[in-house]
């Protein structure tokens, strides 16, 4: 049986984010990949565009940061299970634009959770 994906997590700051925000040419939209690192974390990773040689254009997949302890205590169980998580970049706020806090990217997870209307 099919099962349609909800909306779990609606916007999720990312922490401890690894890169420049402005020059990742990350946008609204992207995908994102989670996967449970070595401390049972939730890390996050996207395609992240760069220039070799600030001419020839790169994309790679790099870290980005990890989400927080309380959205981890909701994943993990779901990624340990190999349930496939949506995950889109809904929020950015480069360098340039930031306040205070810092750059932010947010994402948004979707998925099936385990018991669905007393299904699972």
């Amino acid at each position: 049986m099919l099962e349609t994906p909800i909306p779990m997590l609606a916007k999720v700051p990312i922490h401890g984010l690894k890169l420049h925000v402005g020059q990742s040419g990350l946008s609204l939209g992207d995908a994102v990949e989670v996967a449970l690192d070595g401390e049972n974390k939730v890390s996050v990773s996207a395609i992240v565009r760069r220039r070799f040689l600030g001419v020839f254009p790169m994309a790679r997949s790099s870290r980005l940061g990890h989400l927080g302890p309380v959205v981890d205590r909701i994943l993990v169980p779901l990624l340990q299970d190999g349930r496939e998580l949506r995950v889109r970049i809904v929020a950015i706020s480069p360098e340039h634009l930031c306040g205070q806090n810092g750059p932010e990217v947010f994402v948004s997870v979707w998925g099936v959770p385990r018991k669905v209307w007393g299904k699972g």
